[in-house]
């Protein structure tokens, strides 16, 4: 729980700090999914534990809104009086950014073209949310992302007025599915205790999963159930990514 609340602290505000949160909460889970092979099933402190997962889980920032701050940090640099700024800390990842086409346009760019880059850049943030807003299958999502983000940043090159968007727009698609992952593994973690919990009352593991357990999202269905006599395994249905080798899968084991 303690680890819990350090990721907190970090995850509300813009995105790399958001990718730490998803990072050390992921960790997270992977420790609790290590005490639950070697604790007792008292169904009291199963019961505690759960709800406090659950309570991490709603509190973790939708990346909509977490992508929408990262928008407006960005936009506060999109200005003249910034620029030398901008190129200099751009320059210590490539020396020789400030005569490539993008340091050329920021330099000599006057005050409409930083207001038209600002304006540029909002609607390719409210493009980005809206795909994630949208709420679709996480596949149908990821390349909707995956196209748009393309088209955003190739159109730098023939379009002054996306300069900037060229060389800010974050992997959307990629920071999609890293949180996807956590919620994922999230709703993995409590459908375990759930089962932990049913085996310290009647001393054995369902048959099937109980109903309305949380989703592998990302199928949109029911986690793949499988038990042994020392452990059992909650499983995805389809893939992360199309070039995995296999569904995520998470093993929790049985203390005798």
């Amino acid at each position: 729980m303690t680890t819990y609340q350090m990721a907190a602290h970090t995850v509300d505000r813009t995105l790399i700090p958001y990718l730490v949160g998803i990072a050390v909460s992921g960790r997270t889970n992977g420790t609790i999914e290590r005490v639950l092979a070697t604790m007792p099933g008292d169904i009291d402190t199963l019961t505690r534990l759960k709800a406090q997962v659950g309570r991490v889980q709603s509190a973790f920032p939708l990346l909509e809104n977490i992508l929408i701050q990262e928008g407006q940090v960005c936009t506060a640099t999109m200005r003249k009086d910034k620029v030398q700024v901008v190129v200099h800390v751009l320059e210590e990842d490539n020396p020789n950014f400030a005569t490539s086409l993008t340091g050329q346009r920021l330099l000599a760019g006057d005050e409409a073209f930083f207001e038209r880059n600002r304006a540029h850049w909002s609607k390719a943030i409210d493009a980005l949310v809206g795909v994630l807003k949208s709420g679709g299958p996480y596949a149908r999502t990821c390349a909707q992302l995956s196209e748009l983000g393309k088209k955003l940043t190739e159109e730098y090159k023939d379009n002054p007025d996306a300069t900037f968007t060229g060389f800010l727009l974050p992997a959307t698609e990629r920071v999609y599915a890293l949180a996807t992952r956590l919620q994922t593994h999230f709703n993995a973690l409590r459908t375990a205790l759930d089962l932990y919990i049913i085996r310290a009352k009647t001393g054995k593991l369902p048959e099937a999963l109980p109903a309305g357990a949380p989703l592998d999202l990302f199928s949109g269905q029911p986690f793949e159930y499988e038990k042994a006599p020392d452990h059992f395994t909650l499983r995805c249905r389809t893939k992360e990514d199309p070039v995995d080798a296999e569904a995520k899968q998470y093993e929790f084991k049985l203390k005798p």
